[in-house]
């Protein structure tokens, strides 16, 4: 019986390139899967959009849609958890925008704000599902 030598050397490039293979889309999976919203999210969005004025009628019938689908996700026996949950949501609206100082709420509603009403108005068309 023959007994086979280790080749440390061959296991190491191995694992090397195992590992350059598999680590891009390992990073891959985490940058674009985002995890699922919660009420908490979808309300302090809403609450920017409202802010910057960034909301249209189909971003309130976006908006509903997608706190709907969220409650019942994660909130579907529990009343009391859904409302602490919005008004959570609300209250970080609240204190990021006190937060931004004379002017900084701008830059806020240039970036999340027009993302947020961008993405409520696509759920109230139609065009992605919450």
């Amino acid at each position: 019986m023959r007994v086979r030598k280790h080749n440390s050397a061959r296991t190491f490039i191995l694992a090397v390139f195992g590992l350059g293979f598999l680590l891009p889309i390992g990073l891959a999976v985490l940058l674009f899967v985002q995890p699922p919203r919660n009420p908490t999210d979808v309300v302090y969005d809403y609450s920017v959009a409202g802010t910057c004025g960034t909301l249209t009628p189909a971003g309130e019938r976006g908006f509903r849609r997608e706190l709907a689908v969220v409650t019942a996700r994660f909130h579907h026996d529990d009343a009391a958890g859904a409302q602490a949950a919005r008004l959570a949501g609300w209250l970080r609206a609240d204190l990021e925008w006190s937060n931004r100082g004379l002017g900084g709420f701008r830059r806020w509603c240039e970036t999340e704000g027009l993302a947020a009403g961008r993405h409520f108005a696509a759920i109230g068309r139609g065009e992605i599902v919450p």
